[in-house]
């Protein structure tokens, strides 16, 4: 009876001799494209950060190969090829970009490559990144509705919405938190339902509206919608407040 340890040994020569044993992060094969990696992580990045990475491979076949289809499923995350045929030895790449404007926390990205080798139909490569936000300066005399970096989270990241909780939960919890995440230091939990039953719509819509710019809260309010938030979404935001009480 031949030893359980003598057959695994046997099928590890076999992977290696084939050329389909690899680590995890590379695609070798014989029969097809070889990549030197199909996974690249590019660990802790901060929002707004434009990423690039090139997934270099070569044709190890003994015919030319066509790749017929680059496809993400990401808006954010493109693939581009300086050519779609190559020819037996040739090297090429795959050139990638990574938009993390809006993200935030642990992402992943896939970009799958379509070829006309019945031996790799599909080709998958992955992306990771870590995104955390911009680092928040403690001067208060920044306008946050014209510094580009603040604008980025405080109010791009609303342009367009018109539900109150879609905006409070992309804009306003960083500072005043949520059901989740704590205020931050010397900001107002909007969640307090103490806070919320002492005061008006009139007043909650004034405190977005107007600020206080004295305790580092911006004015939002930009009656001809360019700059800031609209009267609309700010009264969005308030009757999102308001349901709070209801719950």
């Amino acid at each position: 009876m031949i030893n359980k340890y003598k057959i695994l040994i046997i099928l590890l020569l076999v992977l290696f001799s084939t050329g389909l044993y690899a680590d995890d992060d590379s695609l070798i094969v014989d029969n097809g494209l070889s990549f030197d990696t199909i996974y690249h992580n590019f660990s802790t990045v901060t929002m707004g950060d434009k990423l690039m990475v090139s997934f270099k491979f070569k044709n190890t076949s003994k015919k030319l190969i066509t790749i017929t289809k680059v496809t993400t499923k990401c808006g954010c995350t493109v693939a581009k090829l300086n050519k779609l045929d190559y020819a037996p030895g040739e090297q090429g790449q795959v050139d990638v970009s990574l938009d993390t404007t809006f993200k935030q926390g642990w992402i992943t990205k896939t970009i799958t490559l379509n070829t006309d080798n019945k031996d790799q139909e599909v080709i998958e490569m992955s992306l990771a990144a870590n995104v955390v936000l911009p680092p928040h300066p403690l001067e208060k005399s920044i306008d946050i509705l014209k510094d580009k970096q603040c604008r980025l989270c405080h109010i791009d990241a609303a342009k367009g919405e018109e539900d109150g909780g879609y905006i409070y939960h992309k804009i306003c919890w960083q500072c005043h938190g949520n059901n989740v995440k704590p205020p931050i230091k010397n900001s107002i939990n909007l969640f307090n339902l103490n806070y919320l039953k002492a005061r008006t719509d009139e007043q909650l819509y004034h405190s977005i509206a107007f600020g206080a710019v004295a305790n580092g809260m911006p004015a939002y309010l930009d009656e001809k919608e360019l700059d800031g938030l609209s009267v609309k979404q700010i009264k969005s935001i308030v009757q999102f407040l308001r349901s709070k009480e209801k719950q």
